[in-house]
């Protein structure tokens, strides 16, 4: 009973800026999901997955509903995450909690009503899916695939950003590559079969073509061509040679632009853009590159919320839409907001500079263990092998009885060791006592042994010796965390810098990841240091 209270309470934690707000925060688009998920509108540049999700946790009521729903979401994934390195504590939860609300951007982006929450979320989710089987229940697992594909789904981006943390992650986990891959499956089912349902288009995104040649217009190699082209191609771009901005968002909404001038619209303009885009990377390949490397460059240093949190054009994209979905009470609250007069900005700012140096010590620790370099003090073969926290198939349970895999395995101190401490543990076969581990196991491997009896020893069994490293990076959840989120990160600024355009909130909504890796890893010492002054005591008794 009480996880699920300590889960509750990290998504009121997580959440605290809307509060601050007064509101929910929005943003200029979020009136265009909500249109999607309460008109049945199935847009043109999204995809149809955060709008019906909108519309389901409001209810029609509140958008309060919504905030509480991606809080809840978050605080789970969370938990499940600590559940993949050690069994999870309610007090240790709340407090992990708190120091993400407190000192990073999840909180600000957690009380957003846009899917930039939901970024964070493919990469936990991705994460429990590729080492959680043995460690977490299967409806755990089950519940993170069903919110991976959602929040993969529900933006072109995060595909982009989940290929890189899956292909990532079956590089460490080569024999089980297939688990997080099913997700992005799924994302891909169903991005086809709503377009085709929608739109008519069999195509995950029917009129992305629009967004990447923006992109090229805006770095240059779209201008040159057209330059180069017109006006004997005879394309409707041509009228507007030698005039198109380097602003890819004032190529893209501008109203006298190539895309909505005399009514056209993305839509028709779709057609001649996907004909654009692979003649201008065919003509420039090396510009195209250099740009968007340069892109990804930037984008990575983009890590501040200041441009979520601003008044601009809601009262025209989505005062109205709350006066037409909701009862008067939600207007009447939005308009009382902070963010509505234009004074969220000043009131979040204090907290920039704390945001900013817990991503530089985060990512740098991070990166150490990542690398490996975050070493105990004393052998890993010195400490005995618990038990899995509980068994049963629950959302916060742990490995499930009826699971006939159970993983010998050390939990809070090789979570922190680095891939030399399970290296040394294959060397040095560990004995384990009587009632540490009760029936049959095998490792990650797939080595069998009997766990059973004292005195049993662990077998391992180097079945492909080039793969040592990783299998060892792969026995240890910390460490392989500490890989995901860099390569998240790498991954998802190439696939917003490099194909929307830099900005903050692109990278910011991610970001603060690098800050758990270190937390977790700081927690795990101290369970260390108990056990050590435990041991000591019962010793000193036993003399």
């Amino acid at each position: 009973m009480l996880a699920p209270l300590a889960i509750l309470g990290g998504a009121l934690l997580l959440v605290w800026p809307a509060l601050l707000n007064g509101y929910p925060i929005l943003f200029s688009d979020t009136g265009g999901l909500l249109d999607m998920g309460l008109a049945g509108d199935m847009g043109w540049d999204k995809p149809w997955v955060y709008g019906p999700f909108l519309a389901l946790t409001s209810a029609g009521l509140t958008l309060w509903g919504s905030v509480a729903a991606q809080g809840l979401l978050l605080s789970h994934l969370l938990w499940l995450t600590q559940s993949v390195m050690a069994p999870p504590r309610q007090g240790r939860h709340l407090a992990l909690c708190a120091v993400l609300a407190a000192a990073t951007a999840a909180p600000w982006f957690a009380a957003l009503l846009m899917p930039d929450i939901l970024a964070p979320l493919v990469v936990l989710s991705l994460f429990v899916l590729a080492f959680g089987p043995g460690r977490v229940s299967r409806t755990a697992l089950a519940w993170a695939g069903v919110v991976g594909t959602l929040a993969i789904a529900s933006h072109l981006a995060h595909l982009v950003l989940a290929a890189g943390v899956v292909a990532a992650a079956g590089l460490l986990r080569w024999r089980l590559p297939w688990r997080p891959a099913l997700p992005i499956a799924a994302a891909l089912l169903f991005l086809l079969g709503s377009n085709l349902v929608g739109n008519g288009v069999l195509a995950v995104s029917p009129y992305g073509s629009v967004f990447a040649l923006a992109r090229l217009i805006g770095d240059g190699p779209g201008r040159a061509y057209v330059d180069a082209a017109c006006p004997a191609a005879g394309w409707r771009i041509c009228a507007w040679q030698g005039r198109l901005s380097a602003d890819s968002d004032e190529f893209l909404w501008h109203p006298n632009g190539p895309i909505w001038a005399d009514g056209f619209g993305p839509i028709r303009y779709a057609p001649e853009a996907a004909r654009l885009v692979p003649a201008i990377i065919a003509a420039h390949p090396g510009a195209v590159l250099q740009a968007a490397a340069a892109n990804t460059l930037h984008q990575l240093a983009l890590v501040r919320i200041g441009d979520t949190l601003v008044a601009d054009h809601l009262d025209i994209a989505l005062l109205p839409r709350l006066q037409q979905y909701f009862p008067p009470q939600e207007a009447t609250a939005f308009q009382a907001s902070l963010q509505a007069a234009d004074r969220l900005t000043a009131a979040a700012a204090p907290f920039t500079p704390l945001h900013l140096a817990m991503l530089a010590a985060g990512a740098a620790g991070t990166l150490w263990i990542a690398l490996g370099l975050a070493l105990t003090r004393r052998s890993p073969a010195s400490e005995p092998i618990p038990t899995p926290h509980s068994q049963g198939q629950s959302l916060t349970g742990r490995c499930d009885d009826q699971d006939p895999v159970r993983h010998c395995e050390e939990r809070s101190d090789a979570a922190i060791q680095g891939p030399h401490a399970p290296a040394l543990a294959a060397d040095a076969p560990r004995t384990v006592p009587q009632t540490a581990i009760p029936h049959t196991a095998r490792n990650d491997g797939g080595t069998s042994a009997a766990c059973a009896g004292k005195g049993t020893r662990v077998a391992h069994n180097h079945e492909a010796p080039s793969f040592g490293r990783l299998r060892a990076i792969a026995n240890n959840p910390l460490q392989a965390l500490a890989i995901l989120t860099l390569t998240a990160l790498l991954a998802n600024a190439a696939a917003t810098g490099a194909l929307s355009g830099p900005h903050h909130r692109y990278q910011a909504r991610i970001a603060w990841l690098v800050v758990l890796p270190p937390l977790l890893a700081y927690a795990a010492r101290r369970d260390a240091s108990r056990r050590d002054t435990s041991a000591g005591v019962m010793w000193t008794s036993a003399s």
